[in-house]
């Protein structure tokens, strides 16, 4: 664009993406963005593949020393200080719309806003079927899915259920095949179809949603996946469970084949030396801690004291309150004598 055959510093594009927010236009491109993909993929919207999308957060690490929000790293599996950026993908895997937010905020609060930016670019609603992850799992986020008349696929963390008991089973609930070995004909894989019920931590409502359990042969433990598309609408849950698995191509490895073709040879940040923990300091912290902690220990106590002398202090004023009131009584009816 400029002529000079050189790519831009990575300051000169750190500023210019500054400068967007700070016009308030990045909305706009966003949008106006998402409307020339789905354009240009002609996407029409008429079957149920093209209104299935997956949503999904990508969180990256930010090199700072400003204090910034963090965030659980996952392919570091640590604590970072971090950037969120959320995209909803179509039923192909094709990235339409991104959302940034900071480092710690959450992939349920960012559903909704991410589905609605995309209605607006296009004009009209589309997204009927929303597939995530369980960063997403939230009882109001289901909620809200129902109460707009949406659809939605996703998998309870492991904190949610102990066993199978914990599921409640219709008639026709029963460990069924789901996957075989090509080679040797042989059960990989069951699935169990029932239902499990929630509750809304905040509201104390109850909702009940279908949970489709999936295991290994021969193993005792096993996933949950959760919709609230019924047994009417879709009686194989066999098909809900390829949904879900199918995000992994969809979304999660749609990047990695796009990396390739970008030549990205160098990733800001990934090759920085994490500098070697002063002892001296962290040892000056810690004796500093003990000491704000024996502080605070005294401070507590003596405040402790301050206030039952305060108690007895009022015990003593409204005794002698009292007294008072008694004797100018007393003294009272001896005049009117």
């Amino acid at each position: 664009m400029t002529g000079s055959k050189l790519p831009y510093k990575y300051h000169t594009m750190d500023n210019f993406l500054r400068e967007l927010p700070r016009l308030d236009i990045d909305q706009t491109l966003s949008k106006a963005l998402a409307k020339l993909y789905v354009e240009a993929f002609r996407i029409n919207f008429r079957t149920k593949e093209a209104r299935t999308f997956c949503i999904d957060c990508f969180r990256k690490a930010v090199w700072t020393k400003k204090n910034i929000p963090k965030g659980m790293h996952a392919t570091r599996n640590k604590i970072l200080k971090c950037l969120d950026i959320y995209f909803i993908h179509d039923s192909h895997g094709r990235p339409l719309l991104p959302l940034t937010r900071p480092g710690d905020s959450y992939l349920g609060e960012a559903l909704f806003p991410l589905i609605e930016a995309l209605e607006e670019a296009v004009g009209k609603e589309v997204v009927d079927f929303a597939i995530f992850d369980r960063e997403g799992l939230a009882v109001a986020v289901f909620q809200e899915f129902t109460k707009r008349k949406k659809r939605f696929v996703t998998v309870l963390k492991e904190n949610r259920y102990n066993s199978v008991d914990d599921c409640e089973m219709t008639k026709r609930s029963r460990w069924t095949t789901y996957k075989k070995d090509p080679k040797t004909g042989k059960v990989t894989e069951q699935i169990l179809d029932c239902n499990k019920t929630l509750v809304n931590s905040k509201t104390k409502k109850i909702y009940r949603v279908r949970s489709i359990l999936v295991r290994e042969v021969g193993s005792e433990a096993f996933a949950v996946v959760v919709t609230n598309i019924s047994r009417r609408q879709e009686p194989h849950a066999a098909k809900i469970v390829d949904k879900y698995k199918a995000r992994w191509d969809q979304q999660e490895n749609s990047f990695k084949q796009m990396k390739p073709s970008l030549y990205l040879d160098t990733n800001h940040g990934t090759n920085v030396i994490a500098q070697k923990d002063n002892r001296v300091i962290k040892r000056k912290v810690t004796g500093l801690e003990k000491k704000i902690q024996a502080k605070q220990k005294k401070i507590d106590n003596t405040l402790d004291k301050i206030r039952k002398a305060e108690e007895k202090l009022n015990k003593v004023d409204q005794t002698s309150s009292h007294s008072t009131s008694a004797v100018n009584t007393g003294e009272y009816s001896k005049h009117r004598s």
